[in-house]
C-alpha cells in the first residue's frame, strides 16, 4: 500500500472556482496554483521540492471532471475521477533540496479536488491494524501473562477503548492502582518498524509529573525498572504540561529505570484526539547504529540514531506493549482526581 501522506490545507477561491483539498509527504512541499485564467477557463501549475535526503519518485492525483485543453512537463493519464501525473526524463526524479514544476489548461471553471502527492518509493507493508470493538480481546489475541488493570477499561462508542485513572493512582503495583496493560505480539516480526495509534486525554485531564502511553517492545519487553533481559521496550511518555518523549528500556542500560528520548521534543493537550507515531529500528547486535523516532499527528518531532537496543541475543520487534498509567514510582506522580484518556485505531507496519 502506497503511503499517501497527510491533509495539510487548501487553496483559495478564485472567482468562481472551487475550494480543493491537498494530501502531501512528509518533508515535502507542493505549491499548487492558477497560472493564467480567461472567460472559460485557466492553467494550473503545481511545483514540487524535495526536502528529503534521497530522490523522490512522484506520482500526483487529483480529482477534476473537465477535459484537458493541453499539459506540460507530465505525463497525465485519465482516471475515473480525472488525472494521474508522472514525471517525465527531467523532473521523474527531483533531487534533494530541488523544486519541479509541471501543469495543465483546462476549459473549465473546476479547480482539482482531493489533490494527492505519493512518493513511489515509500512502500507500505501492514503488520497489525485494529481498533476495540466488542470482541476486541478476541480478536487481538493478547498474550496470556501480564495482562493488568482490566477493571478500569471499558469501551464507547466508536470503536473506543476508555482507561481509568482513579485519584490517589500511581504505578501498577501501587495501592490504588489506575489504568492498566497488556501485550500483543505481533504474528510478523522484524528490526524496522511503525506503531500509531489515536489517544484523547479528556478533559479535566492534570498531567501531574507524567505517565506512561503504549509502545513497541520485543523479547521480554522490560518494564519496571528491573534487569533487561533479552528485550527491549519504548513506550510513550507524558511528562509535566504535555510534554513528550519515548520512555525506553535499551540494552544500553542493563538495569534501573528507562531513558528518556527526545523529552519535551513535542507536545499534547488536553480534549483533542492526537496520532502519536513511533519508528524502531534496531541495531545491529554488537554495534551503537539503532533508531528511535517519534511523531505527533504525522509530523516528526524527534529522532535519535546511534543506540544499542539490543545486544548480541536475537531479538526482534514482536510486540505491543500497551501500558497506561501516571507515574513514576511513589505517590508524587499520582493524579490528584479520577482522570480518562480514550485509544483508537492502533497500527503496526513496515516500509
Amino acid at each position: 500500500m502506497r503511503n499517501k501522506g497527510i491533509i495539510l490545507g487548501g487553496i483559495s477561491i478564485i472567482g468562481s472556482l472551487l475550494l480543493s483539498s491537498t494530501q502531501v509527504l512528509a518533508d515535502t512541499n507542493l505549491n499548487h496554483y492558477i497560472k493564467s485564467e480567461w472567460s472559460t477557463g485557466y492553467c494550473y501549475k503545481f511545483e514540487i521540492t524535495n526536502n528529503n535526503d534521497e530522490n523522490l519518485d512522484w506520482t500526483l492525483d487529483f480529482d477534476l471532471d473537465s477535459d484537458l485543453k493541453s499539459n506540460w512537463s507530465g505525463v497525465f493519464e485519465e482516471t475515473d475521477t480525472g488525472y494521474s501525473v508522472t514525471g517525465v526524463s527531467y523532473n521523474k526524479l527531483i533531487k534533494p533540496g530541488k523544486t519541479k514544476n509541471f501543469g495543465y489548461c483546462a476549459y473549465t471553471k473546476v479547480l482539482p479536488s482531493n489533490i494527492e502527492l505519493i512518493d513511489n518509493n515509500n512502500t507500505e507493508v501492514v503488520v497489525f491494524e485494529n481498533t476495540f470493538t466488542e470482541n476486541w480481546i478476541t480478536d487481538w489475541v493478547l498474550q496470556t501473562t501480564r495482562k493488568w488493570g482490566f477493571e478500569n477499561f471499558e469501551l464507547l462508542e466508536g470503536d473506543i477503548l476508555r482507561a481509568t485513572y482513579p485519584a490517589g493512582s500511581y504505578k501498577p503495583s501501587g495501592e490504588i492502582r489506575g489504568g492498566g496493560g497488556f501485550i500483543k505480539r505481533l504474528d510478523t516480526t522484524g528490526t524496522d518498524m511503525y506503531l500509531s495509534y489515536d489517544v484523547k486525554l479528556e478533559d479535566g485531564f492534570d498531567f501531574v509529573k507524567g505517565g506512561k502511553l503504549p509502545g513497541l517492545c520485543g523479547g521480554e519487553c522490560p518494564t519496571g525498572g528491573g534487569l533487561r533481559g533479552e528485550g527491549f521496550s519504548t513506550r510513550f511518555m507524558w511528562r509535566a504540561e504535555g510534554a513528550m518523549e519515548i520512555y525506553a528500556y535499551l540494552q544500553d542500560k542493563e538495569e534501573g529505570y528507562g531513558t528518556s528520548i527526545g523529552r519535551s521534543a513535542g507536545y499534547i493537550g488536553v480534549g483533542d484526539w492526537f496520532t502519536l507515531t513511533q519508528r524502531v529500528k534496531l541495531n545491529t547486535p554488537g554495534n551503537s547504529d539503532g533508531i528511535v523516532e517519534f511523531y505527533i499527528n504525522e509530523r516528526k518531532v524527534y529522532s535519535e540514531s546511534n543506540l544499542n537496543i539490543v545486544d548480541t541475543k536475537p531479538v526482534v520487534i514482536d510486540g505491543i506493549l500497551f501500558s497506561t498509567f501516571f507515574g513514576g514510582s511513589d505517590e508524587s506522580w499520582a493524579t490528584p482526581i479520577e482522570s480518562h484518556s480514550q485509544f483508537r485505531n492502533f497500527k503496526v507496519w513496515t516500509q
